[in-house]
């Protein structure tokens, strides 16, 4: 069945995550898999020790729900662009994660639907796939990189992705400093050490 349109799940509802392991007290039987594949990419090492000169962040200027697979479809265009312009030497990662469930009450998509069943108004509906919940402000996508010239055709590629998340967005470049390893902590440990 196709999916429906996602101006009819963009809006904030109360986050729906419960997943109960009790069989009883779950009213979600099944959970519907999650379509994101990876949420870190690229030299992550690296990142951690703030080898990296650039971080931009792909940032929501909205208030919306954006489904897993949407989320998914951007990561890989991105990933595609990153692997091209800048080889191995980035670090890609997705900065939201989809908690919460969305439920649909499904009905049949054919003519003369309505006289086989109406449903129930505000029914629960079955589980059929989640969604990240976005505030204004909140990072969708943090990336890094170490050449200042890189960083316009990333830009582009950002642009390129907007019709996929259709949230407005902005992309916001910071720089930071290389910070390197201290020789007076290393000289420490080996004068406590012996």
């Amino acid at each position: 069945m196709a999916l429906t349109r996602a101006k009819a799940i963009r809006t904030i509802d109360r986050p729906y995550t419960r997943k109960s392991k009790v069989k009883s007290k779950g009213y979600i039987k099944t959970v519907p898999p999650k379509h994101i594949v990876k949420f870190m990419m690229g030299d992550s090492f690296k990142y951690q020790q703030k080898g990296f000169t650039y971080i931009i962040k792909l940032v929501s200027k909205d208030a919306m729900q954006i489904r897993d697979n949407a989320i998914e479809a951007a990561r890989t265009h991105i990933l595609r662009e990153l692997e091209l312009i800048a080889g191995k030497d980035f670090y890609f990662a997705i900065s939201v994660y989809p908690h919460h469930i969305i439920r649909e009450h499904k009905q049949a998509a054919v003519a003369q639907a309505d006289r086989i069943f109406q449903g129930m108004q505000k029914a629960f509906g079955k589980p059929t796939s989640l969604a990240a919940q976005l505030k204004p402000g909140k990072e969708i996508f943090t990336i890094a990189l170490n050449n200042e010239s890189l960083i316009p055709k990333l830009r582009l590629a950002l642009w390129k992705i907007r019709p996929k998340l259709s949230c407005r967005t902005r992309i916001d470049v910071e720089k930071v400093q290389i910070q390197k390893p201290m020789p007076e902590k290393q000289e420490t440990e080996e004068k406590t050490s012996a």
